[in-house]
């Protein structure tokens, strides 16, 4: 479990178990829905505005409702840039990363805080500095980027040693441990969570030291050290009973639970999960109740209870895919949020047009009070024009995002469904007949290939109305590259191909990762989806003359032709749709995403081939 830099109050540290029996409506709703109304009030400047959206982000944030406070602040920082407000822009756009880090919206934090640092260059706030390199760090901890994650959680301790805040060191402390253990560098993780236990217990900060006691019971626990974890963990359960701190009981009572199955006692291990779960429901914890879910499955597994683990492996995989549904939920609430935001901008634009237009036709003479009368006259069929073309706009919109939230979510869903059913049939412990399990895997692999092929549309989709941000970051392109390999593995031996990769150990860059590790993916598997059984796809990254760094995807497949390489490159659109060496299908929009992507990253896709030699594809990004 992480910890924040508490120069404000952390978010879901003190969160008190709800109760079963819901009151009609409590005193924090009728402050929200008070507030709601307020801000929505006609006449209001645009400074009262973002006062009000302020309060109101605040009201959800003490109701832990991460994603409507993203939103309330989203609307808050509108109407500041609106008033011009530059010394309070910081603080909100700080407000908004933190809540929209909860809510899952990792690419929205981290755009945020970037834009935080920026403004405060000009005007420096070294409290606010420390804690957007803190929510940094975490945002990257939440995508699993330990690197960047480790980087800038060293410079909030940095700076939270040089401002002697005690509290500050030890969340740091605590943070780059938690890094440590999850790159298994327990002996060093320990040692962190060590300094900031001391420092925890010497400022009697009681929600700190039972996160941190649990931490260390955590990594205790991972070096077969089982009786110095039960004596942390117990110490840690002591603390967060006294202070209410459902999350910690929540996790501590899995922690305590393997410490019980390791000692083959299964009914307290059980009872201990049961109650943990309850607790992470009761709180409304998803992601805590998932990751108890999954530790109870991985118990009974190591102890040979295999039905009871496929059992918890079941519901955790539901409650991934609620909890995956909950997020995209949120995310169309956003873009609803953001569009209404930009069609107010512009009717805010167009008044203030016509305000300037009409003090200067005060001062004019009758003629060109008669020409003003004309003006008016053409302004307001333009402006029907304008209305009309925006509502029709607006309805295609619409219907696209639509028809994109039915992919996401309902087609979508039932593919992975059916990939993760077929997963489980497949899984070790099921043994069928040789024909069987042949059969099995070949439906497997077309179901993988659909998901594919839906990611590809739904990119494709994204690309063509703009719904895409790109969000710049450093990372080490080798160790991405590794990962997607790994990935292709299996494809790649059932073709008798050989990935080879050419490249050295660490190449920084700076891109969308995301939308480079997609370009690398499509390109990947679209190699080995044209070559031949005893083929080498060589994956290189060479360095430039002009210093900027040549991804290179080489296979030895069927080629292609120079009018269909021109045809992509050109008109951006695939010329037909072919199919693989042994017959695989595609949608053909492989190369589209790819180009449209790199575009995006300030790149171009290179094609070189002929027909029946193989293709080598290529792209260039500038290195750190």
């Amino acid at each position: 479990m992480l910890s924040m830099m508490n120069y404000s109050a952390p978010f879901f540290l003190l969160i008190l178990l709800v109760t079963l029996l819901c009151p009609p409506l409590t005193a924090s709703e009728i402050n929200v829905d008070s507030l709601r109304e307020k801000a929505m009030m006609r006449g209001l400047t645009a400074k009262k505005r973002m006062e009000m959206y302020e309060k109101l982000g605040k009201a959800y944030e003490n109701n832990y409702k991460a994603g409507d406070a993203a939103d309330a602040y989203f609307q808050a920082i509108q109407y500041c840039r609106e008033a011009d407000l530059k010394s309070q822009l910081p603080q909100l756009l700080y407000n908004y990363a933190l809540m929209a880090s909860y809510a899952g919206r990792h690419d929205n934090a981290l755009a945020a805080l970037e834009e935080v640092l920026d403004l405060l260059k000009q005007h420096p706030d070294k409290q606010l500095e420390a804690r957007a390199y803190m929510q940094l760090g975490l945002v990257h901890f939440f995508q699993e980027n330990w690197n960047e994650a480790l980087t800038f959680y060293e410079r909030a301790l940095s700076m939270a040693t040089a401002m002697d805040n005690k509290t500050g060191i030890s969340i740091a402390y605590n943070n780059i441990a938690n890094i440590f253990q999850k790159k298994d560098n327990l002996k060093e993780a320990n040692q962190y969570y060590q300094k900031a236990l001391r420092i925890q217990r010497e400022t009697a900060d009681s929600a700190s030291m039972c996160n941190c006691l649990m931490n260390i019971g955590s990594n205790l626990l991972q070096q077969n050290r089982l009786e110095e974890a039960f004596l942390s963990l117990t110490e840690a359960m002591d603390i967060a009973n006294k202070i209410g701190d459902a999350e910690t009981q929540a996790l501590t009572c899995s922690l305590l639970a393997l410490y019980y199955a390791t000692h083959s006692n299964y009914d307290k291990a059980h009872e201990l999960l049961t109650h943990g779960e309850m607790i992470a429901r009761a709180g409304g914890y998803n992601k805590v109740r998932y990751d108890i879910l999954k530790k109870a499955s991985a118990i009974y597994a190591k102890f040979g209870l295999h039905d009871l683990a496929h059992a918890y492996l079941m519901r955790a995989n539901v409650l991934a895919d609620s909890i995956a549904e909950e997020q995209l939920r949120e995310k169309v609430q956003e873009f609803e949020v953001r569009f209404k935001s930009k069609e107010k901008e512009t009717e805010i634009a167009l008044k203030n047009q016509e305000l300037e237009l009409a003090q200067r036709l005060h001062l004019t003479l009758i003629v060109i009070t008669i020409l003003m009368v004309g003006i008016i006259a053409i302004l307001i069929v333009l402006s029907r024009k304008r209305y009309l073309k925006n509502q029709k706009l607006k309805a295609m919109n619409d219907t696209k995002s639509r028809l994109l939230s039915i992919i996401s979510h309902d087609i979508k869903g039932l593919v992975i469904a059916q990939r993760m059913a077929l997963d489980t049939i497949l899984s070790p412990k099921n043994e069928y007949a040789p024909p069987t399990t042949k059969m099995l895997s070949s439906l497997r692999d077309s179901v993988e290939s659909e998901l594919t092929m839906l990611q590809n549309l739904l990119d494709w989709a994204n690309i063509q109305i703009g719904n895409l941000v790109v969000v710049p970051v450093v990372f080490n392109l080798t160790e991405n590259i590794r990962k997607i390999i790994s990935l292709h593995m299996l494809p790649a031996e059932y073709k008798n191909v050989t990935l080879l990769l050419e490249a050295p150990e660490q190449c920084l860059v700076r891109a969308d990762q995301h939308m480079i590790n997609t370009v690398i993916r499509n390109l990947l598997s679209n190699a080995i989806k044209f070559s031949k059984s005893g083929d080498t796809i060589c994956i290189g990254i060479k360095q430039e003359i002009d210093g900027k760094m040549r991804v290179s995807v080489a296979d030895q497949g069927i080629g292609m032709s120079r009018q269909q390489i021109e045809h992509i490159l050109e008109t951006g659109k695939s010329s037909n749709i072919t199919t693989g060496t042994n017959g695989e299908k595609g949608s053909g929009l492989g190369l589209i995403i790819c180009k449209g992507l790199l575009e995006r990253n300030k790149s171009k896709l290179h094609i070189d081939s002929r027909e029946g030699r193989g293709c080598i594809f290529s792209f260039v990004l500038t290195p750190v």
